[in-house]
């Protein structure tokens, strides 16, 4: 009997053991560990209230309900950021890390302004041109935009605009340049503010071309020459002919 009687204490004290344990993490889950607070950083012209807003995390629900995934779903929709790290803090507090996208070029597909980013992620879809200067790329098939993914469009013409964006955006030579045409990747060409005709060739050797484009249009504005062809496509040299 009093075997009997020590195992059935033993199960009694295992589960009123039990109970208490959920009891403490029901408590923990629905009045300790919940999101109160949300710190942001990396944002810059995105405030921190729209960064949370649009982040969708559940204010005064339990921490183990944040998904990173969700989140990271939900700014790269946005098309304005991407999260970069989410960090819980305990008991009650998540810190979102964010970079910012900054929009490059602009093409048009199906009668809208697609803004896109020097990796060719889609920005916004607008009725009209931004007010930030950006680089006009005309030639590029595009086949579909969705806000927050590359723009779809051939891969090889994708390939050239990333290369000349990152070239330009080194070589500090966004200032210059107005329209880039991609129609023919191994015969891309570029508008100056200007008006002079840029012929790179092909996408290769692109950061040499954009750095003689840049000292050749610095020279040739000191000259007062804004009119003509100026062809960097060797990589090697810059040649200019004037209109006349």
């Amino acid at each position: 009997m009093r075997k009997l009687r020590g195992k059935r204490d033993v199960r009694i004290t295992a589960v009123v053991a039990l109970a208490l344990m959920l009891a403490a993490w029901l408590l923990l889950a629905n009045f300790v560990f919940v999101v109160r607070r949300v710190e942001v950083r990396g944002n810059e012209k995105v405030s921190a209230e729209d960064v949370i807003r649009v982040s969708g995390l559940p204010l005064g629900k339990f921490l183990g309900q944040v998904r990173e995934q969700d989140v990271a779903q939900r700014l790269l929709r946005d098309g304005r950021m991407q999260l970069v790290d989410l960090q819980m803090r305990l008991p009650d507090k998540i810190v979102l890390v964010v970079s910012e996208r900054k929009s490059a070029a602009m093409a048009v597909y199906a009668g809208k302004i697609v803004i896109l980013d020097e990796e060719c992620v889609v920005m916004e879809l607008s009725n009209s041109t931004p007010e930030q200067t950006v680089l006009y790329v005309s030639g590029l098939g595009v086949s579909a935009a969705s806000v927050g993914s590359v723009v779809q469009a051939p891969e090889d013409q994708i390939a050239a605009v990333r290369a000349v964006l990152q070239a330009l955006q080194t070589q500090n030579a966004m200032g210059y340049v107005s329209e880039l045409n991609v129609e023919n990747v191994d015969m891309l060409y570029l508008y100056s503010r200007t008006g002079i005709k840029i012929i790179l060739g092909s996408e290769e050797q692109m950061e040499r071309k954009i750095a003689w484009t840049t000292s050749a249009l610095q020279d040739l504005e000191n000259r007062g020459e804004t009119k003509g062809t100026l062809d960097v496509s060797s990589g090697s040299m810059a040649d200019f002919s004037p209109d006349r």
